[in-house]
């Protein structure tokens, strides 16, 4: 762990760093920081102390800029000359409680890491085509809603969009871990379940997809298990990873694929539905599931 420039008054200072997972923290002051090679972390404590003057610099490896809610809502701020300086990370990771405005298309972050909840009205996030959005909160981001936005994905001929959520918390034994996010004009939905947990009583990923506008496609994926509600457009909903899945359907002809895992499919319309390998479970409300 290194420090560049003292926290309590503005220092000049360079900082390079070897091989490993290394953690730098920027301060006030004029700094050039190479993280070198590794999976290593910048920390950026207060957004406005970055210049034009300063060279932040994410090595060989996959780099994660570090920060606070409210610095995330700064960050993209700055001026296009100060973000250019900050250049080689391929994640954005913030700390605490999300309740800001971030756009991370405005520095090109395509990883967005919450680390905690969500809480307040109207908290947005606005990503890039084909972003991947990764949740580690345990709690869940239960609190309050998470407006995802794609950014021109409303826009005239856009049809083909894609988000990727990972939901990776390390601990699925204390209960079940809920989230929710909505996402509007996204195609392709990909989700990705797993976990750093190596107890294997595990509990569920329930992810409330109903209220998502224009879904058409998704993909579910990774060792955990899920409960995915779908929206009322129709559906393919491909959940053939190696977790246990629990998918209900919604108006709307829907074809429902699900893996090896003991599955629980719920069929609400004239549904294709094909179950794996496993001990499923299929229940249809009566129309015209097939």
């Amino acid at each position: 762990t290194a420090t560049a420039a003292d926290e309590s008054k503005s220092v000049n200072a360079t900082v390079s760093t070897a091989g490993g997972a290394d953690t730098v923290t920027i301060h006030a002051g004029v700094v050039n920081v190479d993280t070198g090679a590794g999976n290593d972390t910048v920390v950026i404590e207060d957004a406005s102390d970055l210049t034009v003057s300063d060279t932040v610099a994410g090595g060989d490896g996959t780099d994660t800029l570090k920060m606070v809610s409210a610095e995330a809502g700064d960050f993209d701020g700055l001026a296009a000359t100060v973000l250019a300086k900050v250049t080689g990370f391929e994640k954005v990771l913030i700390s605490d409680v999300y309740d800001t405005v971030y756009d991370a298309t405005v520095y090109g972050a395509n990883y967005i890491v919450l680390a905690d909840d969500v809480d307040g009205a109207n908290i947005d996030l606005t990503v890039a085509d084909n972003a991947t959005i990764e949740f580690t909160d345990a709690a869940g981001g239960d609190t309050d809603e998470l407006d995802l936005i794609v950014k021109n994905a409303a826009a005239a001929g856009q049809n083909d969009n894609t988000v990727n959520f990972v939901f990776n918390v390390a601990d699925l034994v204390t209960a079940n871990v809920t989230y929710k996010v909505e996402v509007d004009d996204v195609e392709n939905l990909n989700i990705s379940a797993v976990t750093t947990d190596t107890d294997t009583t595990t509990k569920d990923y329930i992810y409330d997809g109903s209220a998502n506008g224009g879904v058409t496609t998704v993909v579910i994926t990774g060792t955990e298990d899920v409960q995915y509600t779908a929206s009322t457009a129709n559906q393919t909903i491909d959940a053939t990873g190696s977790g246990n899945y629990t998918i209900v359907g919604a108006a709307g002809a829907m074809t429902i694929n699900t893996g090896a895992g003991n599955d629980d499919v719920t069929a609400a319309g004239a549904d294709v539905v094909n179950t794996g390998a496993g001990n499923d479970t299929l229940t249809s409300d009566g129309t015209n599931a097939a």
